[in-house]
């Protein structure tokens, strides 16, 4: 019997040191995990808030909404000759809905005093593939609410130039509600919105995102930071998994 409760006492104590080890080893890899996660948030919101700082988000209804249609119904229709080569391809998509976009800002605003420099600049600066990056929601849009087109400027001086005519305060009056309520086109900065994934992540790992954007444009930085209690919890819901 002592025999036996020695091989025990050996058997437990072996036990416990592979526990420990274990233990170790699992704690160890919680905490590379958690650091890989941090920088992974880091860069997410890093990239999206300079793609933020770079766009702009147009609210489209009445005459607007409808020029825009045209253009995209037009340059549907001369896809088929441009594909077998029996048309010019013309100016790119995003540059003929930017150049509406633009024209109907020039329109809207003009009567607009404090507006009328912060326009004509607008108006003679060049744009192109080499300011305009991309145009997106483009499909058809809703009946009941304004055609939200976000418009995505270059990251190249030219664009980053465009940007900042864009934020002339001066423009506000061309965008504001008037007493025939709101104009047909509407404009403000992007703002950063952490994807599901980010927020998964940030759940997982007990990191704060504060907010979705700032409201009116201004974007949000993300919080790595976190309180004892939050990785607590975040330790136990992996554990459960």
């Amino acid at each position: 019997m002592p025999g036996r409760d020695r091989e025990r006492e050996r058997d437990n104590a072996v036990g416990r040191s592979e526990f420990d080890r274990l233990q170790k080893g699992h704690d160890q890899l919680a905490a590379q995990l958690e650091r890989v996660a941090a920088v992974a948030v880091r860069a997410s919101s890093d990239a999206g808030e300079a793609r933020a700082d770079l766009q702009l988000v147009f609210f489209l209804q009445g005459c607007i909404r409808t020029k825009v249609m045209e253009t995209l119904a037009s340059y549907n229709s001369e896809r088929p000759g441009i594909l077998d080569g029996t048309r010019d391809k013309g100016p790119p998509l995003k540059c003929r809905i930017y150049e509406d976009l633009l024209a109907a800002t020039l329109d809207q605003g003009a009567g607009q005093p404090t507006a009328v420099q912060a326009l004509a600049a607008l108006k003679d600066y060049p744009t192109g593939p080499a300011a305009i990056h991309s145009v997106g929601n483009l499909g058809k849009p809703r009946e009941d609410a304004p055609w939200i087109v976000p418009v995505q400027l270059t990251g190249s001086s030219v664009g980053r130039r465009l940007r900042e005519l864009w934020a002339d305060p001066h423009l506000g009056c061309v965008f504001s509600k008037g007493p025939n309520g709101w104009p047909d086109l509407g404009c403000k900065p992007g703002r950063y919105r952490p994807s599901r994934a980010t927020e998964q992540v940030c759940a997982d790992f007990g990191l704060r995102v504060p907010g979705k954007g700032g409201g009116k444009g201004k974007t949000t930085r993300v919080s790595l930071k976190r309180s004892a209690s939050d990785a607590a919890d975040a330790r136990r819901s992996r554990a459960r998994r």
